[in-house]
């Protein structure tokens, strides 16, 4: 697991579980797993849910069925020892995932600004995901994008200096 440095405790020990599931259900096509939200920043709370992106290919183009094929892996984690200390610890350990192909993800979704901002990497097969979240930063940076944050949350500024009109491509 990439990022285990920036996760503690048992939530590293549910996502290196919950891995080695989507490895067994998904095969080689798995190719990457990322923590983002507030677990990932260290800002979670007790009713906190564990945000994973997770790129496999061959996904379903119907967000349900994307979820129904890995529902095992979901009710298998609950069976974990990390899971039931966790849960009984009053830590948020419920995992939800956004399922992505890696075309969608090379389309550089708004998710993905957060996810540049501050997700932690923990599955990367020949580094996918760090490339295309490495040249969305430099994209990033070359329009002057912030992310800022206000009275309802954060929210990115993609070109502060940007024309009544003006197309704006991340």
């Amino acid at each position: 697991m990439e990022g285990e440095v920036k996760v503690k405790g048992d939530h590293r020990l549910l996502l290196k579980d919950y891995i080695l599931l989507l490895e067994k259900l998904l095969g080689d096509r798995l190719r990457s797993v990322c923590l983002f939200g507030s677990v990932a920043r260290g800002e979670d709370k007790a009713a906190s849910d564990v945000d994973l992106l997770v790129v496999a290919d061959g996904l379903s183009e119907d967000v349900g069925l994307r979820h129904r094929e890995t529902n095992e892996a979901r009710m298998k984690i609950r069976g974990t020892d990390a899971y039931r200390r966790l849960k009984s610890g009053g830590v948020g350990c419920l995992i939800s995932e956004v399922f992505l192909t890696p075309e969608e993800v090379e389309r550089h979704p708004p998710i993905l600004l957060d996810i540049a901002e501050d997700g932690v990497i923990l599955y990367d097969k020949e580094g996918f995901l760090s490339g295309v979240l490495a040249g969305l930063r430099r994209r990033l940076k070359e329009l002057g994008a912030r992310r800022v944050s206000g009275s309802k949350g954060k929210y990115w500024i993609l070109k502060p200096d940007v024309e009544l009109g003006e197309e704006v491509r991340v």
